[in-house]
């Protein structure tokens, strides 16, 4: 599911930006983790510091400061010598990250029902304002979404009363970016994610764990295919864009080499004729 990398230069629409000096670094990192987040920059795209640099009008000491954050994200990859590329996510690391969520939040089901009514209302609350964001079976408002879908998470697995599983879990929070940089299209699912964060709470309420486990267990199977398939739809994509680009390379150079030899045909055939002309 690699995609192929794509150097990113300074398009006419990506606006040049306006910064004063005043913590430059984070300003443009929330300026670029928007662009990536909004599909500015695709995954495996290249970054280049002279031309981020010439667009915010700035030196490129705090645009890599702010790669640097991004990075620190999950949203961009630092390669030693070659440079910064957004990130692109592969089937493995989805497999591993969604493996060791559901490791953690069904080891949550017990303390979550042990520890009852508070946890089921605050669980509540974050489904219904994920059920705001909803128009139809689309999101008016996707980004909003996520951080409700996180909140619920972290709320099941924070009631295992752990400070160091929440931190481990906490730091899947940049996971949750890049699935948000994924999932660029206004359907994502809604009506069934909803139901799946339902049927966990539902479980949870009627204190069935194994219920719980297998909801949860479902949710994060049907989540971590989605992405799968959006990212190999991202690389289909951009492989048929790279093909298109190469084979129009391709009939360029045909043409030029067509037209050389043409030339080189046609010296001869003048020279017969300005003869023919002379005599």
């Amino acid at each position: 599911m690699t995609l192929p990398a794509t150097s990113i230069r300074r398009s006419p629409d990506l606006p040049t930006v306006p910064f004063d000096n005043r913590d430059l670094s984070s300003r443009v990192y929330q300026v670029l983790q928007q662009d990536i987040l909004q599909g500015q920059f695709p995954p495996g795209a290249r970054l280049s510091l002279d031309d981020l640099a010439e667009r915010f009008g700035i030196s490129v000491s705090p645009i890599r400061d702010a790669l640097r954050l991004l990075a620190a994200d999950g949203l961009v990859e630092l390669r030693s010598r070659r440079g910064a590329f957004v990130t692109q996510p592969s089937r493995a690391v989805i497999h591993e990250v969604f493996q060791f969520r559901a490791i953690l939040e069904c080891a949550a089901v017990d303390y979550a029902i042990a520890a009852g009514p508070p946890i089921f209302a605050a669980l509540g609350d974050q489904i219904k304002a994920m059920t705001a964001t909803m128009v139809g079976d689309t999101h008016a408002d996707y980004l909003t979404y996520i951080r409700h879908d996180q909140e619920f998470h972290r709320t099941l697995v924070g009631a295992i009363g752990n400070g160091k599983i929440s931190e481990s879990y906490a730091s899947l929070a940049s996971f949750a970016l890049i699935a948000r940089m994924l999932h660029r299209s206004e359907s994502h699912r809604a009506t069934a994610t909803l139901a799946e964060h339902h049927a966990i709470l539902t479980a949870l309420i009627a204190k069935d764990a194994d219920a719980a486990r297998a909801a949860i267990r479902a949710h994060l199977d049907h989540a971590s295919a989605d992405l799968i398939r959006r990212g190999e739809a991202l690389a289909t994509a951009a492989d048929g864009v790279h093909d298109e680009t190469r084979d129009a390379a391709h009939v360029g150079d045909a043409s030029s080499e067509a037209a050389v030899q043409g030339g080189a045909r046609s010296i001869p055939q003048q020279d017969r004729e300005q003869q023919a002309e002379e005599s």
